[in-house]
């Protein structure tokens, strides 16, 4: 979908246009010849070409694009689990659930070494 070069800029919240990708020389306002200011835009359009620079902005708009509809996907997953959590944590016969699986979980755990215990003086009394 996006290289990771392309994720790591999209993540910046300093994201700079003139940096955005790779293909597209870094520019600031330059001064022309005559003394007046050209814009990137003219730069790079007489540069690489009109055709070339808007095929380059359409790819990065579709790795954008997709990359937003995964991320908002990703997002929705996470609330809706979130959601259910909640819900199941609120829920008071789960709280209650809970609570008596904890108990019964240290329970076993108790009675598993007095088992293993057991064994070990059985073993040492067969002797």
């Amino acid at each position: 979908m996006s290289s990771p070069e392309e994720e790591q800029e999209v993540g910046d919240p300093q994201l700079q246009t003139s940096n955005f990708h790779s293909k597209l020389p870094v520019l600031d306002k330059s001064k022309s010849e005559d003394g007046s200011f050209s814009s990137p835009l003219d730069v790079l359009s007489k540069m690489i070409g009109l055709d070339t620079l808007y095929c380059v902005l359409s790819e990065e708009h579709l790795g954008l694009q997709l990359l937003l509809k995964d991320t908002l996907k990703k997002l929705k997953a996470e609330e809706k689990s979130r959601k259910d959590a909640e819900a199941r944590l609120s829920n008071p016969i789960n709280v209650a659930l809970t609570e008596r699986i904890q108990a019964l979980e240290e329970s076993e755990a108790r009675l598993r070494r007095e088992n293993k215990d057991l064994r070990e003086e059985n073993d040492l009394l067969e002797f």
